[in-house]
């Protein structure tokens, strides 16, 4: 079946699980190391487990429990975990576009969204009309403008989900969101300067090589 869902390492000591609230049909475990079960909840940490099942060791040896797992005999392909509004740093992908190393783009980014949604979320508070600004929040807003660490994003995730579950306010946020900014010292990144072409002024002396035939005797 094509379209099965991934979880890519980028999940590694993150896992949000926004993924688990919006799969339908309960596939995507978390791995209990005490009890060396894999488990699924029916909503994420609601504690009421839906699946439940004994995981093969080859498959949890290397990251054991610090990601999510995709039991992809269950996954519908039904898409809803690897839309780019869901997982706050990109972790899942369709078996089809897993990517191979080559790159740090994220496949479901355009060339106009190049950092996460837990960031793009973060903006959205920073340039809320309706918010009550703290100060520092303009340069906050710049400092995102470009993709941050994982570290960096999993503190503004925390802080998502607390304005998700209605604990804290969009006007708390953005001075929680400051906050972070402050605590890793984010600035502002200057883009860097465009090349400047090269021109055949500036190559100096040319120099060619011409291959002769050999002389006959």
């Amino acid at each position: 079946m094509s379209g099965l869902a991934i979880i890519t390492e980028a999940c590694i000591d993150v896992k949000d699980r926004a993924c688990v609230d919006v799969c339908p049909v309960q596939c995507i475990y978390e791995f209990d190391l005490e009890k060396s079960a894999l488990f699924s909840e029916v909503e994420a940490g609601s504690g009421l487990t839906e699946n439940s099942h004994q995981p093969n060791p080859a498959a949890i040896a290397i990251f054991e429990d610090s990601v999510l797992y995709v039991n992809t005999d269950e996954c519908t392909s039904c898409t809803a975990c690897y839309q780019p509004d869901v997982c706050p740093v990109g972790a899942i992908y369709s078996e089809e576009h897993v990517p191979d190393g080559s790159s740090k783009a994220h496949y479901n980014s355009n060339a106009e969204e190049r950092i996460g949604p837990v960031q793009r979320f973060a903006l959205d508070v920073l340039r809320d009309p309706a918010v009550a600004l703290p100060v520092g929040a303009s340069k906050a807003a710049q400092a995102l403008s470009v993709e941050r660490s994982s570290s960096v994003r999993h503190t503004l995730a925390e802080v998502r989900t607390q304005v998700k579950d209605g604990l804290t306010s969009r006007d708390e946020a953005a001075v929680k969101i400051v906050d972070v900014i402050d605590t890793f010292g984010l600035r502002a990144v200057e883009p860097p300067p465009p090349l400047a072409v090269i021109t055949e002024d500036d190559i100096g002396v040319v120099c060619w090589l011409a291959v002769l035939p050999p002389v006959s005797s």
